[in-house]
């Protein structure tokens, strides 16, 4: 249809489900000088620049995206998991906590939102809010892959961080009611199943397979006569 932006947009959603990013972009582009104010050609561009490596100018097409997207919740969730990843990749984790949490107050059994949470804590160091995570991400998705494969890392992480903090006191005398134990009593090893805390997926667009891929295949999500392309972790 001539002057319609929508054609334009679909065959750009087409080469960027196939990583033909460089064309995607071109389809993209001339999508947005017919409609310049549709929040789906933003959120393609951002995801376009995200799998580019250019995590910058994918929050700034995030970001466009996001106040003009916020009648429909789905895409609207859906741009804010993009956000985060991208602040994440930059390493702005406090700023990609909140992307994510802004995207579960939308979509709250989102089961990949929960484990971008525990894999943005695991990255600032903090296994046991990264356990947590992974778990509810579990309680929602049990064949989640990449919640899986993390949780196990965190559990050791745990661990490890428990061990080291255990090795630093130093030993307690004797009480007498340490003298009633029978001289071959022995504390209990802790195991990663101990330490399993008890919590609660983005449907993702596109499947994660491990910490530090960076998938190269798009998936989305239809939304009307809308869909909303997502990123990986």
């Amino acid at each position: 249809f001539e002057g319609c932006h929508l054609p334009h947009l679909y065959i750009g959603m087409e080469y960027l489900r196939t990583s033909g990013w460089v064309v995607a972009e071109q389809f993209f582009n001339h999508a947005l000088t017919l409609s310049p104010s549709d929040p789906l050609i933003f959120n393609e561009l951002g995801v376009v620049n995200f799998y580019s490596q250019n995590y910058e100018r994918a929050c700034e097409f995030f970001e466009l995206a996001l106040p003009r997207n916020n009648m429909y919740l789905e895409s609207h969730e859906a741009t804010l998991y993009n956000l985060g990843h991208a602040r994440r990749k930059l390493r702005q984790y406090s700023l990609a906590i909140d992307c994510y949490e802004k995207a579960l107050s939308v979509s709250p059994r989102n089961a990949s939102v929960y484990a971008a949470l525990g894999f943005t804590y695991q990255l600032l160091r903090q296994p046991e809010q990264a356990i947590e995570y992974y778990h509810k991400a579990l309680a929602f998705k049990p064949d989640h892959t990449f919640a899986t494969e993390m949780l196990q890392r965190a559990l050791e992480e745990f661990a490890q961080a428990l061990t080291t903090t255990l090795d630093e006191f130093p030993p307690l005398a004797r009480t007498d009611a340490d003298n009633t134990m029978d001289d071959d009593d022995t504390p209990l090893n802790t195991t990663a199943e101990d330490l399993m805390i008890v919590g609660s997926n983005l449907s993702p667009v596109m499947g994660i397979s491990s910490a530090n891929s960076s998938s190269s295949s798009a998936g989305a999500r239809v939304l009307g006569d809308s869909v909303s392309a997502r990123v990986s972790l």
